[in-house]
Order: structure tokens, then sequence, then C-alpha cells
């Protein structure tokens, strides 16, 4: 039997704000290569969960265990954890006087060919010198996640990243993190609001229920109809495509 620890471990995990609960007794773990969805309402959590394993936001408010393969968090060296996750936001900010390019050779510095290869495969090569305040909410998060698959980290970590993103450049995408993903064996964690996309995207869902519970397993054991009927609080319908494959999407006026 093998004794490798998993990427990602979360241990009891209970999370508060003021006196609100965000994520009450979680246990959870990634392993590499694997493309977790995180899917629940507005305020479940999500987020703030991905920050907190991200060490984006600091654990003052937390009870449990976070340990990337095997350390717990607090105690890994920032230059340890730039090699171990990277991390994209819902709303990218820029400083001003700051060109598109800027991010990406922050991430690459002096590597010119590794820039051209994340501009060319998020299609942004026209745009590297425009002013990062002139770009739309989908350029932006385009770079933004161009820049994070780019600092060549062991895990992804994403809030919301196809927001602003037409449905063009949503399936588009999600493609192309996915295959990314799978070739290079990176694990994937994203918070997603729209779910009709991600059974042919992620391997494993983790879905914040109703009363604190979760839900945590491979896709096609959890993304059913009435799991996130009652995680969302909607009506879901399950349509399917003439290659028998199938996807699910909120029933209109539900």
């Amino acid at each position: 039997m093998s004794d490798a620890k998993p990427l990602l471990q979360v241990i009891d995990l209970t999370l508060t704000a003021g006196d609100k609960t965000l994520v009450r007794d979680l246990n959870w773990s990634v392993e590499p290569g694997q493309r977790w969805c995180l899917i629940g309402k507005n305020g479940a959590g999500k987020s703030s969960l991905i920050k907190l394993i991200g060490g984006i936001t600091e654990p003052i408010n937390m009870h449990g265990i976070i340990q990337w393969r095997g350390q717990d968090l607090a105690t890994i060296e920032p230059d340890d954890f730039a090699k171990i996750r990277s991390y994209s936001e819902q709303f990218v900010q820029g400083a001003f006087g700051m060109r598109a390019i800027d991010l990406l050779e922050a991430v690459c510095p002096h590597e010119t060919e590794k820039v051209e290869e994340y501009l060319n495969l998020f299609e942004l090569q026209d745009l590297r010198q425009a002013w990062w305040r002139h770009l739309s909410g989908g350029e932006k998060q385009r770079f933004a996640l161009a820049a994070a698959l780019a600092q060549d980290a062991s895990c992804w970590l994403m809030d919301e990243p196809l927001a602003h993103l037409d449905l063009h450049y949503q399936v588009q995408i999600l493609s192309l993190l996915a295959k990314q993903s799978q070739s290079q064996q990176k694990a994937w964690i994203a918070a997603v609001h729209e779910v009709s996309l991600l059974r042919h995207v992620f391997t494993h869902a983790l879905i914040f229920m109703p009363e604190q519970t979760y839900l945590a397993g491979p896709i096609e054991d959890v993304l059913k109809p009435e799991y996130l009927e009652a995680a969302l609080g909607q009506k879901m319908l399950e349509a399917q495509l003439p290659d028998g494959s199938s996807y699910l999407v909120p029933a209109l006026g539900a």
C-alpha cells in the first residue's frame, strides 16, 4: 500500500466570518491531475475556501487542518508555495500604467518563449501592448488565466474562471484548461457558477449542499439533477446530445 500523501488534504475544516459559519467540518482531498469544480449558491463559501487553501487569506477564523503534500499550510514558505499552487480570481486588478503583457512577464521573467506560448494559447498576441485599463473584462480574464498556467504550479486555483467571458470563450477556455491539466497532470480546483458544461471538463465535484453539508466525488456520481437542485435551489433538466452524452441546464422559469 502506498504512503503517498494527497496533493491537498483538508481535515475537519471550519471557517467563520464574524458570527457566520462559511464552511463547517469539511473533509476533502485532491490528487495530482484531478479537476475539481466547486458548486453551490452564492455565499455558500466556495470563494472563501479557495482563498483559504491558496493562502490568499489568513486562516484567522479557521479550525482544522489544511495540508499541501503533507505539509501544514502555515509552514510553507512563499517561494515553495508558488510552485505548489497558482491563483486566479474573478475580479482581476491591475496597477495604473500597467500593460497587458506585464502580467505574464511578472510570472515568467526573462522567459520570452514561455510568454509567447501562453499568449498564443489564449489568443492574446494582438493585445500584448494594450493598456490594462483599456481591456475588456473578458480580455483581462484571459490574461489572468494565462498567467495562472504560466506559473507552472502543481495546482490551479480559480475563482469563477468563466466570469466576463462570452459563450464562445467559455467553451474554448474550459476545453483548453482541461487538456492542459490532463497532459501536464496538473490539479485544477475551480469555483463555478455555470453548470451546463461541467460534465465534459471536470473529473470531480465538491457540492455545497444545504445546512453546510458536502457531497464530493467523481463527476459522474455527484453531478446529478437532484443534487444540483438541492444545492442551488432551482429545477435542473438533463438534455441528451446526439452522441449519447448529456448536460444539465436550469429549467426555464424555475
